[in-house]
């Protein structure tokens, strides 16, 4: 570190810029959806996406919209120069995706930019050069109407930028979201997007359901359900999915408002809420809501990209979404009825050397917040021998492994599994457990496992969205090394036709499980084979949770004692916590 004493300075323009730009311009993403949001706000009709190399070699927005008057060129460069505001007042009434004159000079302070406008009443449009926020050249040019720009050599003059770019696979895939964001609400207009000279989408105007199903896939036909209510303070209207279509992957869910994409968190919670009890707790359903309300009703200024966005009405809209969502369900017949007066029988005890099992007379009350509580788990114990923790229970060793004969416990919902040990009690996840030994075997078994492969009754269609495309070609021949074997239909779509043979993945899981997979942050140009064991772990644990038995409970606590560290699961969490009797007495005393 130079710890030479420096006055304060103030930065070049050239650095002022590089340093904006890195607000506005994070990835190559970033520059497609700046781009054609100045082409929506310019009023064009059609939007041709040209990309290479993910964006690091070329993005090309082609609009024919109102283009720019010659006089203006140059402006369009500069910092905080924009057509959209003119006072401090009119930032509360935006109609615009743009409005602080950021987007041309960012994106020209990290690259090579050429520009070619024309409005519809010049003859003769212009022509710009700019780099590293510099303008070579503005001159007339023949040219059609509206404005084609190229954005060239991304981060070029910041290489530390461009070091820290994703895989193709990766930047792409979010260039395909920032598409995605922008066409569905836009269904008025003609997009196009060209990937490395191959056209892979062409969507024309029509109605919004349509629009999302050539997004969403044509699956979503007949399982989207309408929604639009107008309310005082905002008008909401979208689509839900039923839940029939729900995925185990998160995609396909949008919020806009005022036509802008956004993010949030609190509001998907409560879209979620309402299809409890009709979705598996890991799945997801499809939905896009479009929240329309006066401007000066929210801040779209509170994020450099502008997807995070203030509400003054936040609680009062999340509240409603829940309520509408709710309402779509019932109207379709889809809600359950509620049986107040039944009695909950999820907890049951079991002793390994009976057949029988002990439901309890009355109904446990609720213990889930008692072991969320935080407790100092006996860690020095765990580091003893493990047989000298139980108590009274027959032991027999054999090739190592301990057996457990006439082991009490309890399972709870068939995941939580308690049992009475010498000084206190085991509290353990199963599947949590089950997870750990499958991704055992399967790494024990990495030498054996490539050919071992069965052939699938019927080949499973799978249709791969546009955006994971390259990411399924890229760790393609790595899942059929597991066992995988798929069959090109055409450019998206490809057939399975046979499965790994040790039956974790089932045939009807396959397209979820791939998705799974390709939604992997890690997932890019090439994928540890260890994260694929472990996602067949965890795909395979909970297949196997619905099947416990009391002696093949007994025989994964024999498993499980039998590795190193068997406390410690796959993903880095615990598989059991061990609670003394002092622990549990001051858990009780403590609890409120």
């Amino acid at each position: 570190m130079n710890n030479t004493k420096r006055g304060i300075i103030i930065l070049k323009e050239q650095i002022i810029n590089q340093i904006a730009a890195g607000e506005v311009v994070q990835k190559p993403a970033s520059v497609v959806k700046e781009l054609t949001e100045n082409a929506i706000d310019a009023q064009a009709t059609t939007i041709d996406i040209v990309i290479q190399n993910a964006g690091k070699s070329l993005i090309q927005v082609i609009d024919d919209g109102q283009g720019i008057y010659p006089e203006d060129v140059s402006l369009a460069f500069e910092r905080h120069a924009t057509s959209k505001i003119y006072d401090i007042n009119d930032i509360y009434d935006l109609y615009s995706y743009g409005f602080r004159g950021e987007a041309l000079a960012s994106i020209a302070a990290v690259s090579r930019v050429e520009m070619f406008t024309r409005p519809e009443d010049r003859e003769i449009g212009s022509h710009a050069l700019v780099e590293n926020s510099k303008i070579l050249k503005i001159e007339p040019a023949a040219c059609p109407k509206g404005t084609n720009i190229l954005v060239k050599d991304l981060f070029y003059s910041v290489p530390a930028r461009r070091n820290f770019l994703k895989s193709d696979n990766v930047e792409m895939k979010n260039i395909w979201e920032e598409f995605y964001r922008i066409a569905i609400p836009n269904n008025n207009i003609t997009f196009s997007l060209t990937d490395n000279n191959e056209l892979k989408i062409k969507l024309l105007p029509t109605n919004l359901k349509q629009r999302i199903i050539e997004i969403f896939g044509k699956q979503y036909d007949s399982k989207l359900l309408y929604i639009e209510e107008e309310f005082q303070f905002a008008t909401i209207k979208g689509f839900i999915s039923n839940p029939t279509a729900a995925k185990k992957n998160r995609g396909n869910q949008y919020f806009y408002a005022n036509g802008r994409y956004f993010r949030s968190p609190y509001f998907h919670q409560m879209i979620m809420k309402a299809y409890e009890g009709l979705i598996d707790k890991e799945t997801f359903p499809a939905y896009v809501f479009f929240i329309t309300l006066p401007p000066h009703k929210l801040d779209v200024n509170v994020h450099p990209s502008k997807i995070e966005i203030k509400f003054q009405d936040e609680h009062l809209i999340a509240a409603t979404l829940n309520s509408l969502a709710k309402k779509a369900l019932g109207i379709s017949g889809l809600m359950p009825d509620i049986d107040f007066d039944a009695i909950p029988t999820h907890i049951f005890s079991i002793n390994s050397s009976k057949s029988n099992y002990n439901f309890p007379k009355h109904p446990l009350t609720d213990t889930t917040q008692l072991f969320n509580q935080k407790i100092n788990t006996q860690r020095d114990i765990i580091n003893e021998n493990y047989k000298d923790l139980f108590n009274e229970i027959s032991l027999i060793e054999n090739d190592s492994k301990i057996h457990y004969d006439n082991l009490e416990f309890q399972v709870i919902d068939n995941r939580i599994l308690i049992t009475k040990m010498k000084d206190g009690i085991l509290v353990g996840d199963i599947e949590a457990i089950l997870a750990r030994l499958i991704f055992e075997q399967l790494s024990k078994n990495r030498n054996n496992i490539n050919s071992e492969s069965q052939q699938v009754l019927f080949p499973i269609i799978i249709t791969i969205d546009s955006k994971f495309l390259g990411t399924f070609l890229s760790v393609q021949s790595t899942l059929e090394s597991l066992g995988f074997k798929f069959e090109k239909i055409s450019n998206n779509q490809f057939q399975a036709v046979g499965i790994p043979a040790h039956g974790y993945i089932k045939e009807e899981d396959i397209e979820d499980f791939v998705y799974q997979i390709l939604e992997l942050p890690e997932t890019g140009a090439a994928i540890n084979i260890n994260k694929l064991y472990i996602s067949l772990a965890l795909h395979g644990a909970k297949k196997q949770l619905m099947t416990l038995t009391p002696d093949s409970i007994n025989n994964i606590l024999s498993e499980l004692f039998s590795l190193p560290d068997p406390q410690k699961g796959i993903g880095g969490k615990n598989n059991f916590i061990i609670l003394s009797l002092n622990n549990l007495l001051q858990l009780i005393q403590s609890y409120e």
